[in-house]
C-alpha cells in the first residue's frame, strides 16, 4: 500500500449503452498483457488508454509509449483508442491497422473515427495466455535432459 492507494480487486470493464464494453487501462497498465488479458476476457470490447506522457518531454519516448502497446491489440484482436494530454494519441483497429493518429507531440489535435468493433473475435492469445509459452519452456528443457542423459552414459568400448 502507497499512500491511501490500494490495488484492487477485480476486472471492471465499462459498459457502454448495452452495445460494448470498454477496458479502461491507464498509462502503463497496457503494457501488462495478461492484465490487458483479464480485461477481454471479462467481455471487454476495446481497449480505452488514457495517459500522460508529459514526463517524457519532447522526445521519441511518448511515440515507444504508443508502440510499446501495439502488442495487446494484436494478441487480443480488439481496437484501441489511446488518448494522451500531452504525447502521441492514436486509433487502432484490431488488425494493427492505424484509423487515426498517432498526433504529434504536445500539439492540440482532435482524433474523430469511427471504431469497428467486432463483439467477441479474441486472439489465440486470449484464450491460451502464457501456456504456449510454458509447454516450449518444458520441451525444451526436456530436450537438454535426453541430450545430457545420452552424453553423461560412458561407453565400454
Amino acid at each position: 500500500q502507497i499512500g491511501n492507494f490500494q490495488p484492487g480487486h477485480e476486472i471492471k470493464n465499462f459498459n457502454f449503452q448495452n452495445r460494448f464494453s470498454i477496458a479502461p487501462l491507464i498509462c502503463y497498465e497496457v503494457l501488462h498483457s495478461d492484465l490487458v488479458r483479464k480485461f477481454i476476457r471479462q467481455e471487454g470490447d476495446l481497449i480505452a488508454n488514457l495517459t500522460n506522457d508529459k514526463w517524457f518531454g519532447k522526445t521519441q519516448a511518448t511515440y515507444q509509449h504508443l508502440w510499446l502497446l501495439y502488442p495487446r491489440v494484436i494478441e487480443n484482436r480488439v481496437p484501441l483508442i489511446r488518448a494522451t494530454n500531452s504525447g502521441s494519441s492514436a486509433v487502432i483497429d484490431q488488425t494493427g491497422t492505424f484509423l487515426a493518429g498517432p498526433t504529434g507531440i504536445y500539439k492540440k489535435e482532435t482524433l474523430a473515427v469511427k471504431v469497428p468493433v467486432v463483439k467477441r473475435i479474441f486472439g489465440l492469445y486470449t484464450y491460451l495466455g502464457e501456456a504456449p509459452l510454458y509447454l516450449i519452456l518444458f520441451y525444451i528443457l526436456w530436450l537438454i535432459y535426453r541430450n545430457r542423459k545420452q552424453k553423461i552414459v560412458p561407453s565400454l568400448s
